[in-house]
This record gives C-alpha cells, structure tokens and sequence, in this order.
C-alpha cells in the first residue's frame, strides 16, 4: 500500500473495497462489525501507535469502543526508533515530528491538532504550542505555532529548586468554545524522567493559554508548508483545592484536558502520576481561585493517563492511557501492557456528572482500533471527541471513501453494565490514607444513599461475584462500610435493619426504631459482612480481647447464651453480654440472680447454664402465617420466595454454614428450581448454580454429578440455547455445555471455563 503524501490519507486500490454487509450492522474491509449510531453523532480519535511509531492515525467510531482508520494525518518516517519522530518525507531542511499525546478540535470548516515543545532559559523561556491544520482529514500542514512571541508564563511553576532556570511542559491539549475561542491547557514545572529522576519526584502544575485569536493559512491541499496565525495570552495557573487540601501529596498534575456542557467546563487530570480527578468550573477566567473550583470525582480512574472526556449518545465517555508498570493495589502483578482504554460513566442517580457519578470497574473496557485491512494495530496516548453536522459529515465521508458502507445505524449499548462496583482505588492504598473505598451501582444508581428521607440509614445487599453481602452506608453518601483501621485490621459496626426489602420498600420512618426490628452486624476490612464458621466460631475483635459470635446466615451479633458441641463431642454453653455482644470469659458474674464462672474460652464451668438468658435471632422471613407446602412471598418482601414442604422452609439452614441449599421440582409450573441457602432459602433468579446432582453425559464427575445450570429471572431452570445464544443446557439435566459437543448433529465448541460458544 502506498503513501500518497507525507501527510496524507492511506488509500487502498480500488479492487480492494470489497464490504462485506450483514443484518444488524456494518462490516469494515475485514469483516469486522461496526457498531453504528441512531443520530447524527459520530467519534473520531487520534491516537499514535507506539513509543517506537509515534504515527499519529485518525479514525472514527460508533460504539465507542471499537474504531477504525480513517487515515494517516503524520506518519513517523522511522517507526522503529523511540528516539527519531521526524515525519515521513519531510520536505528537505526542515525538521518537522508527529504530535506525541495529539489533541484535535473542530472549528469553523477547519478541524486542529496540537502538541508542543519549550525554548529559552529564565525569563526568555517561552511554550511553543505546535498546530496543524485540515479541512478533510486527509490533508495536514506541518505543525507550526503561528506567532513569534509564543506563551510566556504570568506565574513561574513550582519546582524552581529542581529545574533551575528552565521549566518543562507536557501535554498540552486544547478545546475549543462555545463562541469559538479556543484554550489550551498544559503542565509545567518538574518533569523528572527528562532528567534521569524518579517519576515519583515530578512537581508539575496545570496552566490555561487563551487563544486570543487563529486563523488558518493557506489550504492544506496546495501548501503542506502554510501556517496559521496566532495570538496567544500569558499561561495563567489553575489553582484546584486539592493542592492545599492534599498539598503532601498532591503536588504532582498533567495531562489536562478539558470538555464543556451546559455551562461547565470539566477538566480532567491525573495527580500522582496515576490517578484520575474531575473538577468543573463556570468561568475559565476563574481557574487561579481553588475556591471557584467543584469536584465531580477525586478518583474515577487509576493506573492510566491521559485521561479526554466525552459524551455521546448520552453517555460519558472517559479515554486514557494505561499504565504498563502500575501495580493495583490488591494485586502483586503489574498491568504489563499499555494501550487506550476507556471508562463509561453511571449518572442516573442525578443525571448529571458530580459526586454521585460513578465510574463502574465492570465498565472499563479496553478499545480496539483496526487498520484500513480489517486488522488490529497498537494504540497508545491520544483524543476522542464527538462530532456533528458537517464536521460528522466529513468523518462519514471519508469513512466511506475507505470502504466502510455504513456508519448511521443505532447504538448499542448493551456491551455496558449497569450494576457493580465503583472503586476509588487512589484511596485503597495504604500510602493515600489505607481505606478502601467502594460504592454500589443498581440501573446506574448508586446504592445506599436519599436525597429525600435524612433518617435513611443505608442498605445491605449481596454481591455474586465475592459472594459476599455489603453494607452501604448512608452516613457516607452510600459508600460500603469497611474496617475503621483499613488494612491494619479493625471492623465496622453497624446495626440494620432485619427486614431489608420492607426497609428499602417503606422507608426509615415508617419502619420504626424498635430493637426487635434491627440487627446488630460487623464488616471486615474488605466490606465482608463477618459470619461464624465451623472452623472459626467466634471472631475477635481487633486490637481489643473482646470475642463475638456472629450468625453464619444472617451476620446478626449473637447475644445471651449459645450452646455448640466442641471438640471433645460434649455439648457446652457460652454467654454473651446482653448488651454489648462481648463474650464473657474467664470470671465469675451474677447473671439474674444466678452465679456462673466462665473459663478462657467463655464456657460456663461452674452454674446452671439451662437458667441463662437467651436472645432470640431475627430472621428476614419471621412470620406466623408460613404455608404448609408450596410457595410463600412475606409481607413487604419486594421479591423474595420460599418454598415450604410439611410446613418447613426448604433450602435453609442457619446452623450449617457448608450447607448451600436445594434443587426442588415444582409440578404446577413444571420446573426446576434452587433454593439458595445463602439467601436464607429464597429461590434464585438470574443466577449460575453449580450442583452435585445428576447432570447426565455432560457431567463433570465420573459417577455422572456435578453441573453448572442457569436460572432465569423466573428461578426456571434454563434448558436448550439460551436467549442470547451464546450458552446450551442439556434438555434433562440442565448441564451447562463446555467443550466441544453434538447438539441435534452439529458440532459445537464452547469455552471450558466460561460455556460461553467460540465463533
């Protein structure tokens, strides 16, 4: 394939726009789909390729994150030398590069993009922004800054005592304006790898340029050489409160980068080299005051860099460049590999980006970019932003001249999730304040909080993926309870309410405070609500001698006497305070009007143990009217059934903790169904299920048990293709297939691990 020029568009040989058109979307030159839009909106980014080929590619896309070239804007003329960038066939005696980190906007016909570099010493060192020019993407004039004066700094940087008489600037990125007035925005100070130090020292602080004015030269198309014309204010610091706030260590700012909507500018940065802030401002004119200054998320991201905002189709869109050397905080093992990925953002609990906003883990999903051919290529720092009208209509255009048929189709936003976790990892570390910080989403709303009900205290739910349940506590705008003492040790007590679903259904004041409708439980460091287990019966707590038994189903703090069968196989009695919950051990006590002693282990060695108090456990279903057989839904229960046979709740037992519950039959529905221990006998929905039963030829033992099955959002068992047609059941036995099959004389493949079916 041939270059056409050293700044144009890559072409492909007529005979080779072969497109492939199927139902349901549109197929690049390979074969790929490409997801499309249902409006006039369309992406288009600018990435370059690696740190050897810093080739800056242009392309575009409909689903945000899979995209596709549209062409070469500044090709690296040694794409295998990380120290040469000079562009491909640059006219003899110049000296022109790609654009390392490119920044791209839309203006007026003519669509920019920027890099830059720094000259001079002391009071004569000025920035240099660097802006080439297009009107069809295809065709770029070399980079140039258009004035003679450049940027001078109104505030020198800090850092002074390392740099010496000459800053340094990364990663400008630049927006354009409502009135189309365009801003610039960089980092300045200490760059420390520039100077064989430890990125961990670098002091760089953001600053703003107004563009004053910039006007496009000649056409692209008749001189590669034309520059534009530029005027260019003093770069002023944006001040943001967090550099006081955390001033010990929050020193550390770049790759800003900033979008405008309904009145405010957002600007996304990195602190520290890997975590991700948003701020929002009203007036740029303001950004030197932090007080002018909101924040929208002081983590919605870490391990990458950067970070460009975006919306499209409703959606927020967040690109950054992961870090290869990052470790996250609860791994020993690096990412290990770069490249651009993006995060989409949870709003509905307002709708809008603030501090509700969450940015889901389950909802950060590597792009994938392709080249003119169909295949994948390497990506690494770049733009995305959202285009319509004429500027969408060129993206189009050019898409179509590269053989792609059609880019207008409807979004698809299934590939996203609507609930998990948000973790603000920056504070997980132990090094930024050792808490882990975490909130739940449900519909893209976050979990545990009311905007309307100050009484609100929370709300306790169960997640699959740790089979684990969580609190959210109110008092925290939701955020799970932890451990007090994060990863030294500790727990977090909190009492709740028994009947959950009737909480959350009715609200807080007409629930009511009585004791007998809250329940004492304590989390882990990690969030776990604690829970007794035949190998650890009592849990201690940290830092103090105090020992406690919580209820291996519900959590709920054990008070009064227990009995258990030790070791020995005798049937013994422990105590514990009515009050307090603390186990009583090794003292004599009068308890009403009786004298007892407890040994070291809380066991009553002297006294008549029958004569103890006991209190009495809740249970989330209580109820008095249980049928005999059959299903049962209690009383304010938002979706919660039970089945019962001979008046006895099947599928629980709250005094075995290996215990994991039951298949039953139902023979007026004709289906299977499991009753989940876990969730004090209910049936399960929507959820995967191993089970020891018969499973037939697909079995995973050799006496023909052990299965994985599926129940749907009815509890049935599903049985044949599932709706999406990605997983097949035995019709028997509800065996999920694994492997390679016979299914009705066709051979099928699908994952060993996952049953997932492999194209």
């Amino acid at each position: 394939m041939n270059k056409i020029k050293a700044t144009g568009c890559r072409k492909l040989a007529a005979a080779a726009l072969t497109v492939i058109i199927a139902a349901g979307g549109a197929f690049g030159l390979s074969g790929t789909e490409v997801h499309a839009a249902s409006s006039d909106e369309i992406m288009l980014g600018v990435f370059w390729t690696s740190d050897e080929d810093t080739t800056d590619t242009l392309y575009y896309s409909t689903d945000g994150e899979n995209f596709y070239e549209l062409c070469e804007a500044y090709t690296d003329g040694t794409p295998d030398d990380s120290s040469n960038s000079q562009i491909l066939n640059d006219k003899e005696g110049r000296n022109d590069s790609t654009l390392h980190d490119p920044s791209i906007i839309y203006r007026d016909g003519y669509f920019w993009m920027l890099s830059g570099f720094t000259s001079g010493t002391g009071s004569d060192e000025r920035f240099i922004p660097m802006m080439g020019y297009s009107t069809d993407l295809v065709n770029w004039t070399y980079p140039a800054s258009g004035s003679k004066t450049n940027v001078k700094l109104s505030v020198d940087p800090p850092g002074s005592e390392k740099y010496g008489d000459a800053w340094d600037m990364v990663a400008p990125d630049f927006m354009v304006d409502d009135d189309g007035t365009v801003y610039i925005i960089a980092s300045f100070g200490y760059y420390a790898s520039w100077h064989g130090d430890s990125s961990e020292n670098d002091i760089m602080q953001p600053y703003l340029v107004k563009v004053s004015s910039l006007t496009p030269g000649e056409d692209a198309k008749t001189n590669i050489e034309a520059e534009p014309t530029a005027t260019y204010e003093d770069a002023v610091p944006i001040n943001l409160p967090c550099m006081t706030e955390r001033s010990d260590v929050a020193q550390d700012h770049i790759d800003g980068s900033l979008y405008k909507e309904d009145g405010f500018y957002y600007l996304s940065i990195k602190e520290n080299g890997v975590t991700n802030e948003i701020w929002r401002i009203n007036d740029l004119s303001k950004g030197s005051d932090a007080s002018a200054w909101e924040l929208v998320s002081d983590d919605a991201v870490t391990g990458y860099e950067g970070p460009s905002l975006t919306k499209y189709q409703g959606e927020y869109f967040l690109y950054m460049d992961r870090l290869s050397s990052y470790v996250p905080v609860d791994s020993d093992t690096a990412y290990g590999s770069e490249g651009i990925w993006v995060a989409k953002a949870s709003i509905a609990t307002t709708g809008a980006l603030d501090q509700y906003t969450g940015w889901l883990e389950s909802n950060i999903h590597q792009i994938h970019t392709y080249d003119l051919e169909g295949n994948e290529r390497d990506n690494r720092h770049g733009t995305v932003i959202t285009l319509t009208g004429d500027a969408a209509a060129v993206v189009r255009s050019l898409a179509a001249t590269a053989g792609y048929t059609k880019t207008s189709n409807t979004y698809d936003s299934s590939n996203w999730s609507q609930m998990g976790w948000y973790y603000k990892e920056s504070y997980r570390s132990p090094s930024l304040g050792g808490k882990v910080v975490k909130y739940w989403y449900e519909d893209d709303v976050r979990q545990g909080v009311s905007f309307d009900n100050s009484d609100y205290r929370g709300k306790e739910i169960y997640d699959p993926d740790s089979d684990a349940w969580y609190w959210l506590d109110a008092k925290y705008d939701g955020k799970m309870a932890v451990a007090e003492n994060g990863y030294e040790g500790g727990d977090y007590e909190v009492a709740q309410p028994v009947d959950q679903d009737l909480f959350n259904s009715i609200g807080a004041d007409a629930y009511g405070t009585a004791d007998y409708a809250w329940k004492w439980v304590r989390y882990d460091w990690e969030g776990k609500m604690i829970k007794a287990t035949d190998d650890a019966p009592f849990y201690l707590k940290y830092g103090t001698s105090d020992w406690y038994r919580y209820d291996p189903i519900t959590g709920e703090m054990v008070k009064g006497a227990w009995s258990y069968v030790n070791a020995n196989g005798d049937t013994v009695t422990v105590f514990f305070d009515t009050t307090t919950g603390v186990r009583v051990d090794n003292q004599t006590r009068e308890i009403n009007g009786n004298s007892y002693t407890f040994d070291e282990n809380g066991v009553v060695i002297s006294g008549d143990a029958s004569k103890l108090p006991t209190v009495t456990l809740h249970s989330p279903a209580d109820t008095t009217d249980e049928p005999e057989n059959g299903w049962y839904k209690p009383d304010g229960d938002s979706g919660s059934w039970y089945w019962y046979e001979d008046g006895v709740r099947q599928g629980y037992d709250p005094d075995n903790s290996a215990y994991r519950g039951k298949e039953i039959y139902d023979p007026d529905s004709e289906a299977w169904y499991w009753l989940d221990n876990v969730q004090n006998g209910a049936k399960a929905v929507s959820k995967d299920v191993y089970q020891e039963s018969d499973a037939g030829e697909w079995a995973e033992n050799s006496d023909g048990t052990g299965k994985w099955v599926r129940y749907d959002e009815n509890g049935h068992m599903i049985k044949g293709w599932s709706e999406d047609g990605q997983y097949y059941f035995d019709l028997i036995y509800g065996t999920m297939a694994k492997g390679t099959v016979e299914i009705d004389g066709n051979t099928y493949t699908f994952d060993e691990a996952t049953g997932i079916l492999q194209q």
